[in-house]
């Protein structure tokens, strides 16, 4: 029988929850400021440990991609469902240390319907990351178009200021329409 992990995963640490031979329920927090943090949690694993955790943006995926590579297997949950579990085990308390324990008691109860994640090819990563990087670059145009809005708005508006704003626009607009085009030549290369 494999052995499962429930991880909780932070910026820069996460909580395992596990049961040992005896059925007894391990917990441990881990600081993980670099590789080798997380090579020295997942040389002490069995080999055939199966590795739960909710998707975390990004902080779950240093962790995840490690772990693959070493040929554990890696199951990345939806937090909703980790969090509609919770409450139908009428779970109150939330801590790092219980959403570790959470994770694997999830992990145990549906362990026959748990996903096994597998590494995104290349560019479907770094289309994940253009888009994320589009997303706060429309952002920031908005931002800009707030503020001159603003100056435009003022009974004694710096035209220097207006200026400023309109050129970071049309720069963050060129940067926008740069983006587009590589994904476009992602998407064309890799995804026929």
């Amino acid at each position: 029988m494999k052995k499962i992990v429930g991880i909780d995963i932070s910026k820069d640490s996460f909580d395992t929850a596990y049961l040992d031979e005896k059925g007894r329920m391990i917990c441990q927090k881990w600081a993980y400021k670099s590789s080798k943090d997380i090579n020295l949690f997942l040389d002490q694993l069995a080999k055939d440990s199966c590795l739960v955790m909710e998707a975390t943006g990004v902080y779950h995926k240093r962790l995840a991609y490690a772990a693959i590579e070493r040929k554990f297997q890696v199951c990345i949950e939806n937090p909703s469902r980790i969090k509609f579990y919770s409450k139908m085990q009428n779970s109150i308390t939330k801590t790092d240390k219980t959403d570790g324990q959470l994770i694997l008691n999830y992990a145990l109860d549906n362990e026959r319907h748990l996903k096994y994640f597998e590494l995104p090819r290349e560019s479907a990563e770094e289309l994940s990351q253009l888009q994320m990087y589009q997303s706060g670059l429309k952002k920031e145009i908005q931002r800009s178009r707030n503020r001159l809005e603003s100056i435009q708005l003022h009974p004694e508006k710096s035209e220097r200021v207006e200026q400023m704003l309109k050129e970071d626009i049309e720069r963050l607009e060129g940067r926008i329409k740069d983006v587009q085009k590589e994904m476009r030549q992602i998407t064309k290369k890799d995804f026929k």
